[in-house]
């Protein structure tokens, strides 16, 4: 995010949109998904920042490819106008679904990490050690924001102070 910002003369900063920093007339060259390089680095910092080896995921019911019947005795949760499969067990066990969970987090919930089908970025909520390690790995290209930043389109008024610039996000 930070070099697209930088080669199309944006700001990079934490409520930078996809279309806010790409070139004009060219649809963002960003991805929905952490890269392995990424995910290399990122799991073990969150895994420095929690004692349990147990947690919590929200698998979203809508993946195509998601047979529902292993899910039936899972309770489900609705929230923000979606309904997700409430799942228990290892924080290894991550690694192991054919699409990643919406929220992550350990039992001891001294972290979660939310990501969504339609954004292109995640959020990761935890202790301000957690958050300042997140930040300070160049690879995940992470800024510090605060719960009021909610995501939506337009919040990026840095590089679009006037609004005119077309979002893909409703």
């Amino acid at each position: 995010w930070a070099e697209t910002a930088r080669r199309n003369g944006r700001v990079a900063h934490a409520l930078m949109e996809a279309e806010t920093i790409s070139a004009a007339n060219q649809p963002p060259q960003l991805y929905s998904s952490f890269s392995t390089d990424q995910e290399t680095a990122l799991w073990p910092i969150l895994e420095r920042h929690t004692g349990s080896q147990q947690a919590w995921f929200l698998l979203w019911d809508g993946f195509g490819g998601v047979d529902p019947r292993p899910f039936e005795s899972h309770p489900k949760v609705e929230h923000w106008g979606r309904s997700y499969h409430l799942l228990h067990g290892p924080l290894a066990a991550r690694d192991g679904f054919s699409d990643p969970p919406s929220y992550i987090w350990p039992d001891d919930r001294a972290w979660c990490l939310i990501t969504d089908i339609d954004w292109y970025w995640a959020y990761a909520a935890g202790t301000k050690a957690c958050i300042h390690e997140i930040v300070a790995t160049p690879i995940l290209d992470a800024f510090v924001t605060v719960p009021s930043n909610l995501a939506r389109s337009g919040m990026d008024t840095i590089n679009d102070p006037d609004g005119s610039i077309p979002r893909t996000l409703a």
